[in-house]
Parts: C-alpha cells; structure tokens; sequence
C-alpha cells in the first residue's frame, strides 16, 4: 500500500470517529443554551479536519495527530466536546495507534 493510500485510510479513520460526529451533531437536539457552543465546536471541528485533511504524508499526519493531543487547546476542547457528548481525538487515540501500527507507521518510523 503506497504511502498516500496508508495517509488516506488514517485521515477516514479520524474522519469516520472523531470529526464527523461533531460535524453531524443537528443543533435542535441539544438544549437552547449549548447550541451556540455547538456551532463553535463545529467550526473548530472543520478547522482541525481540514488540517488532517490537507496533503500529507502518512507520517505527517501521524506525528500531527500527537502533536494535537499535547496541547493545551486540544485538552480544552476535549473537555468542551465531552460536555455536550461528543468525541474527541484522545477518544479514539487506542484505535488510532493500532490502526496506524498495522498499516506500518509509529514508533517503528516505517514507511
């Protein structure tokens, strides 16, 4: 599997569990006073799949996603997604680094 095939299946796994989710979450089914709060999450939802999303290589997106979840911000919006129900990054990261290690990237830096 070629480098941008492996980047691929990573980004749809993201995609698939933790940004479409929000992305998806319908406003009229959250109380009046977190709907706001909503639209903020998925605006920064979009903002950080498009990151993902532009053309990298499986690496990149790799060392890109652990980057994201040792910031500050990403503890926050954790903490903002979980209130309303939500998942974050860190929700998936077991999975994520299984997958990733199947498809030969992490710690061993192949591919």
């Amino acid at each position: 599997m070629s480098e941008r095939d492996v980047a691929h299946r990573l980004f749809d796994f993201l995609d698939q569990h933790a940004f479409r989710p929000v992305l998806h979450a319908q406003p009229e089914h959250y109380p009046e006073a977190q709907r706001e709060q909503l639209r903020i999450l998925q605006a920064d939802t979009r903002a950080r799949r498009q990151r993902f999303h532009a053309p990298v290589s499986a690496s990149d997106l790799y060392r890109s996603y652990h980057e994201m979840l040792g910031s500050a911000a990403e503890r926050d919006l954790h903490a903002r997604l979980h209130a309303l129900g939500l998942p974050a990054l860190e929700d998936i990261r077991i999975d994520f680094e299984q997958m990733a290690s199947d498809l030969g990237i992490g710690t061993s830096g192949a591919l």
